[in-house]
């Protein structure tokens, strides 16, 4: 199955693809690029198929893309991509980030594992980052006691 969507109002064009359907679904996450197609994504969710296969997971698979461009506004780049909670995959876009969009940053350091707060738990991330330089400063949350860094999902970046 397939679905396209597209709003050129915010430069926003999409592609939903599931592969196969499993026991408990279809998974595989979102791509976000300014050159993604339809048959990348298609590609994309099969592989994902083969993955959950090979691991024994009762999923089928399946993927979003999400066609970003030079168009589409900083602000607007975390926001099509949040879920209704707003969150990327469990990792939350935090209000204070927005002041950052539109500006150049350098990488500090890309992010593989963080040790969740509320669990004590280690947590595995990929196309995670952080800005050198961007902290939290408490202007906009007050539950912001230290200057941590933010931890940016590459899909909310452009690259120049």
């Amino acid at each position: 199955m397939t679905v396209l969507t597209e709003d050129r109002s915010v430069g926003l064009k999409g592609f939903v693809v599931i592969h196969t359907l499993g026991q408990d679904g279809a998974g595989g996450g979102i791509r976000c690029a300014p050159d993604i197609t339809l048959d990348e994504v298609k590609s994309l969710a099969r592989a994902m198929t083969y993955k959950y296969s090979y691991f024994g997971l009762p999923f089928g698979g399946g993927k979003g893309g999400l066609v970003l461009d030079g168009a589409t506004p900083p602000e607007r780049r975390a926001e099509i991509t949040l879920d209704s909670r707003g969150r990327n995959r469990g990792l939350t876009f935090e209000p204070e980030m927005l002041h950052c969009c539109g500006r150049r940053y350098r990488v500090l350091t890309p992010v593989r594992r963080i040790i969740a707060e509320t669990t004590g738990k280690m947590v595995e991330l990929s196309n995670t980052v952080i800005l050198e330089g961007v902290t939290c400063q408490g202007i906009r949350a007050k539950n912001c006691p230290r200057a941590h860094y933010f931890y940016w999902r590459e899909a909310w970046l452009q690259r120049p």
